[in-house]
């Protein structure tokens, strides 16, 4: 085979072995973009059940707190105490 030929061959050979790299890296970075919003919108999403979830017990401990004041206050005498005798 000619020289010159062989390198021109060779010459082609990298260039497409560069070009399916550099498809490779886009496509992966593409993949990856497309992973990180995915997991952006799932953990907002999971924030946003979490606030619900506090919201409403707090909204039931007031309630309850309305219903029965006396066993509220009770209660919250006999957790300070508990955590008076642990200390």
């Amino acid at each position: 085979m000619d020289p010159d030929k062989a390198m021109e061959s060779a010459k082609q050979a990298v260039d497409k072995a560069a070009d399916t790299a550099e498809d490779a890296v886009a496509d992966a970075a593409a993949a990856a973009v497309d992973a990180a919003e995915g997991a952006r919108v799932q953990a907002k999403q999971l924030l946003d059940d979490g606030r619900d979830v506090v919201s409403d017990a707090l909204d039931c401990a007031a309630d309850m707190i309305r219903e029965r004041p006396l066993t509220s206050v009770a209660v919250v005498a006999a957790f300070a105490y508990l955590c008076g005798r642990f200390r």
